[in-house]
């Protein structure tokens, strides 16, 4: 009968056991679709070592409220500091291409004689 109780009680024990607090990384991964798109909308320092965080998804826009510690936190902002500097590099790639292409476009306007300085000139001739 002990052995039973015991098993018991270490079922009840592993049952009880917490859930891994989330890693700050994955607060932006959205609980309803799963995307990396979740975005703190709101925070608040709960106390010396927690913060309450809004996120909203910017996949799907759904909301959820959670409280992490000043680590999980401090993750989530390293983590956002990630996807903002890779956003960053991928503003500048794009914002190269199109003046490469704007470039060409007026080498090939130059070539072919179709615009000269006084295009530029503001409207004065």
């Amino acid at each position: 009968m002990r052995r039973v109780l015991a098993a018991l009680m270490a079922v009840g024990r592993s049952m009880r056991a917490p859930a891994p607090p989330p890693d700050g990384a994955d607060l932006v991964v959205c609980l309803s679709c799963g995307a990396d798109c979740a975005c703190p909308i709101d925070w608040s320092k709960v106390d010396e070592t927690h913060r309450w965080i809004r996120l909203r998804c910017g996949a799907c826009g759904v909301w959820c409220d959670v409280v992490v510690d000043r680590h999980e936190a401090a993750e989530l902002d390293r983590e956002l500091d990630l996807q903002a500097a890779e956003i960053e590099r991928s503003v500048r790639r794009l914002d190269r291409r199109r003046m490469e292409s704007e470039l060409a476009t007026l080498i090939r306007a130059l070539e072919r004689d179709l615009i000269d300085p006084s295009s530029f000139a503001g409207g004065q001739a």
